[in-house]
């Protein structure tokens, strides 16, 4: 996590993951579209980077935390927002993740791959 960055609070990731099982069984359609930006930078993003997006402090708490210290009662949901931010960021470019604000403006692929990697890492942890 970069410096300075905390952890968000655990009640809104709550509220977060207490939204996951509608999303589980409501998912969005396969041909959904999703455009992020602003005037002349628009790019289209793939769906799991749109689903780690809707649940932005999930998606920190779950790539971020310490995996001892994940409460049981969301653990399920911090492993579904893991999984779709890893595979939102396998499946976009670095110009893509820079958009969607994952990477900073001067991002490269080497901090792709090592966000990638960390995370993956982290959510493996979680699982054992």
């Amino acid at each position: 996590m970069a410096a300075g960055s905390k952890l968000p609070d655990l009640e809104l990731v709550r509220a977060e993951a207490s939204r996951v099982p509608d999303v589980i069984r409501n998912p969005r359609g396969p041909n959904c579209t999703v455009f992020l930006g602003s005037g002349e930078k628009v790019v289209q993003i793939c769906l799991s980077l749109a689903y780690s997006l809707d649940f932005p402090n999930l998606v920190k708490y779950a790539i971020h935390s310490d995996p001892d210290k994940v409460p049981k009662d969301i653990l399920h949901e911090c492993i579904w927002a893991g999984e779709r931010f890893i595979w939102g960021a396998e499946a976009s470019s670095v110009e893509q993740l820079r958009c969607a604000g994952v990477l900073p403006s001067d991002g490269t692929q080497l901090h792709r791959t090592l966000l990638i990697q960390a995370t993956r890492s982290n959510l493996v942890n979680h699982c054992l």
